[in-house]
């Protein structure tokens, strides 16, 4: 493996490529409420990648609802957003659902 590859992808769990539809709600105070509808390139355990109509912010925590029957929503943090297509890539990484006392 090169070097330029550690920096394309840091990914902690395996994604899969998925064809589908997912929203997402900002929580951040400055940004809450807005909602965008994202194309789904690929989704895991820990976290998803998206096309996106609009950019949004790296470090947004996120509320993701996904248009497929038997995924359950998802809270998370934005992770990165790059131009693509007509749009923008965006990666969120999932919050554990359970935390360590």
């Amino acid at each position: 493996m090169g070097p330029h590859m550690a920096a394309v992808d840091r990914r902690h769990c395996d994604r899969w490529p998925v064809d589908g539809d997912a929203a997402i709600f900002c929580l951040d105070a400055d940004q809450f409420g807005r909602i965008l509808d994202l194309r789904l390139f690929d989704c895991g355990h820990g976290g998803m990648g998206a096309l996106s109509p609009e950019s949004i912010r790296t470090g947004t925590r996120v509320s993701v609802s996904f248009g497929h029957a038997g995924y359950t929503a998802r809270d998370g943090r934005v992770v990165g957003c790059t131009p693509f297509a007509e749009g923008h890539r965006v990666a969120v990484r999932f919050e554990d659902r359970l935390m360590a006392a």
